[in-house]
């Protein structure tokens, strides 16, 4: 019970203390700045955006121009290399299947 006693009073002197405190007064400007400053960040964040969503049809131009390059590269040089039943069997011994499996 003691033990409860004295954290109550501790309590309570901790509050009184923070009542002593003087009040402090803010700069009047405080909250002009705040916005002014929120104000230029959301204008910074929008031209951030309008730049990135520019950049999309480029991205993805040229993300369809490689696939395109990487397709015919691949499909030559695999045309010279096998022919059709090669790539049929070659298939057909690594998933374990047969010729009328397909």
């Amino acid at each position: 019970m003691k033990e409860e006693e004295r954290i109550l009073e501790e309590v309570e002197k901790t509050l009184c203390a923070l009542d002593d405190l003087p009040t402090i007064e803010a700069n009047p400007f405080l909250f002009t700045r705040i916005q002014a400053r929120l104000a230029s960040e959301d204008v910074s964040r929008k031209t951030s955006l309008a730049g990135f969503i520019e950049l999309k049809p480029i991205a993805l131009a040229v993300i369809i121009v490689l696939n395109i390059i990487t397709a015919v590269y691949f499909f030559n040089s695999r045309s010279s290399e096998y022919s059709k039943d090669q790539l049929i069997h070659s298939l057909s011994a690594e998933y374990n299947s047969t010729q009328n499996d397909f």
